[in-house]
């Protein structure tokens, strides 16, 4: 059996000049995830502002870990590292309001915006969720946001900083 289909893909190769082997015998289901964690949500803006630079970094987890980074513009060496971060486990019912109030606002449809600003960070919003056992992940810059729907997703984002992270 095994040498019939050598020579069958042998002349296959010869016909066509491409031999694909595709063993059928034992279908192997896709991997199960071992971890609960897995990313939800990276916000990030980064860059020169009229105060200096300016870097605020967001990352949400499916198991509840949520990470926040922040460095404020204040006038100081440029590049300095005053950065303050603070990382915690946040109720699932509290990532699952988040991620429902994100795709209520558009998180997975909207593109970059196509203007550019100098003295503004650039925001960069990845969403994630599940497709399967694959992740499908969504990505988009912007600078200034004007209107919809760059500023519905950015007050979602803000409000869920404000109560997991008040006056960080």
């Amino acid at each position: 059996m095994k040498r019939a289909r050598t020579t069958l893909a042998l002349a296959a190769f010869a016909v066509v000049g491409v031999a694909i082997f595709v063993d059928r015998t034992e279908a192997t289901p896709p991997p199960d995830n071992v971890w609960l964690r897995a990313p939800l949500l990276h916000f990030d803006a980064s860059g020169p502002t009229l105060g200096g630079f300016d870097h605020t970094s967001l990352t949400v987890f499916s198991d509840g870990l949520v990470s926040y980074v922040v460095r404020p513009p204040a006038p100081s060496p440029p590049f300095s590292n005053r950065y303050r971060a603070k990382a915690m486990l946040i109720p699932m019912g509290h990532v699952r309001q988040l991620m429902g109030e994100l795709t209520e606002a558009g998180v997975f449809w909207i593109e970059d915006e196509p203007v550019g600003v100098v003295d503004i960070p650039m925001r960069t919003v990845t969403a994630f969720r599940a497709q399967g056992n694959q992740t499908i992940a969504h990505t988009y810059n912007y600078f200034a946001g004007f209107g919809e729907p760059y500023e519905a997703v950015e007050e979602v984002i803000e409000k869920f900083i404000d109560q997991h992270f008040p006056g960080f």
